[in-house]
């Protein structure tokens, strides 16, 4: 999956035929469906964008947002530990891959371990994780170069190697390729390098030009944007179990506010240069671009606070003697052996591999779920406009047949009126038949 753009193909006959016939709920028709096409696997449409084109077809774009957004607030949420429980999954494949057992007890699992013994402790480190992170991946999206240094836990927690903001930047461009939701435009390879050179100066620059809805629109963290997501995200570490010296009550709340806040940014500064209907329609194509983004550049903020973990493993099993580089892999590191070293690059990649496949995995289960609730609505409307359509047409014919009842009755009516009126003239009408 590392590295690898899938590229732009049609839809399979199944594909086409599903999306066709959920199009056609809205107003109850039945579509054909096209020629089968006999594509190979690597050549079919994306899961994520072939989900995206049912939903556009079915319940529309303004419901993408609403879901890929409950995605990334799922993700850094600090009431919940699913990062936590993807990274340590993660971490038991790649152990897995490697023949590493880390509990002496044969039927303990390598994921049953991590999840008893090392959740509870990475879940809570993680509430201020998380905040770090989101702040740190702004930066490594939008620059400039020298605020992509991480964060400064407040809890004393041990970390690895930091990296300078200089190898900061170049994980960041090694990891721009790394992982792809969506289908490529149809050039694969052509301007990759140039483009990445490009980054790397709109990066060091701190102004990032983004390809918004057909729209190039550069964009520059506002001059405030420290000590607006400092303020922010500073308030939520305040309350978290172990800062405050006092035990959270309720709910933690989110640190994805920063990525609205800058989501706002992106959509006030697109409009200046665009109408409003399309700044509008811009701000739901960033959440997609955000997502790829944080696919591609979440590695890079969670490796450092891994080392803990690794810690606990080797307390347990001090055979293993893991370290961090033998487990989690840089992009950059990927990046280069995946030419290089062909096979070294499938054990060393097991870990990210798990990662993104986990985090895609959510994304899909999230995506679907909704989507299917939705689809039901559509169905069981589209059953009862139907229904009704039915009903309709039912009472047209007896109100016909009522009229046609009624029409006969006045004519009989009419009749008997005119028989006793023509009664007096009866004798006049036989006068021949007198006498």
């Amino acid at each position: 999956m590392a590295f690898k753009s899938p590229v732009v193909s049609p839809l399979n006959e199944n594909q086409e035929r599903l999306l066709a016939q959920l199009g056609s709920l809205k107003n109850i028709l039945t579509l054909p469906t096209r020629k089968s096409l006999n594509l190979a696997l690597d050549k079919q449409i994306s899961s994520f964008d072939y989900i995206l084109r049912i939903a556009e077809s079915t319940v529309g774009k303004a419901f993408i947002d609403i879901l890929l957004k409950k995605f990334i607030d799922t993700v850094f949420d600090p009431n919940n530990d699913k990062l936590e429980r993807i990274i340590l999954v993660s971490f038991a494949k790649s152990l897995n891959k490697k023949g590493n057992k880390i509990s002496n007890d044969p039927n303990v699992s390598n994921e049953q371990w991590l999840i008893n013994n090392a959740l509870p402790a990475l879940h809570l480190i993680f509430q201020e994780v998380k905040v770090l992170i989101v702040k740190q991946i702004i930066t490594m999206i939008f620059g400039p170069k020298k605020e992509m240094n991480y964060g400064t836990l407040t809890q004393p927690y041990p970390v690895s190697t930091t990296l300078n903001n200089d190898e900061i930047l170049n994980q960041v461009l090694a990891a721009e390729s790394m992982f792809s939701l969506s289908t490529s435009d149809g050039n694969e390879y052509g301007d990759m390098e140039y483009n990445l050179v490009q980054l790397k100066q709109q990066l060091e620059a701190g102004v990032v030009q983004f390809t918004i809805s057909c729209q190039d629109v550069k964009i520059k963290l506002p001059e405030n944007f420290n000590q607006e997501i400092d303020g922010m995200l500073n308030n939520i570490i305040s309350t978290l179990p172990g800062v405050s010296g006092q035990p959270t009550t309720g709910l933690i709340q989110n640190p994805t506010i920063a990525f609205d806040y800058i989501s706002n940014h992106v959509a006030n500064e697109t409009q200046r240069i665009n109408t409003q209907e399309n700044a509008n329609a811009s701000k739901k194509s960033w959440l997609q671009i955000l997502l790829s983004k944080l696919f591609n550049l979440l590695m890079i903020s969670i490796t450092p606070f891994l080392l803990d973990l690794l810690n606990k493993i080797n307390t347990e099993n001090p055979t293993l003697n893991l370290t961090i580089i033998g487990i989690v892999s840089s992009p950059l590191e990927l990046k280069n052996l995946e030419k290089s070293d062909p096979q070294s690059f499938d054990e060393k990649s097991e870990f990210m591999k798990s990662f993104l496949n986990a985090m895609y995995a959510l994304l899909l289960s999230i995506l679907l779920a909704a989507l299917i609730k939705e689809i039901k609505k559509l169905i069981k409307n589209a059953l009862a406009k139907r229904a009704s359509i039915r009903l309709q047409s039912k009472l047209k014919r007896l109100q016909k047949a009522r009229e046609g009842l009624d029409a006969t009755q006045k004519s009989i009516d009419k009749a008997v009126k005119a028989a006793e009126a023509l009664k007096q003239f009866n004798d006049i009408f036989n006068y021949n038949q007198i006498g």
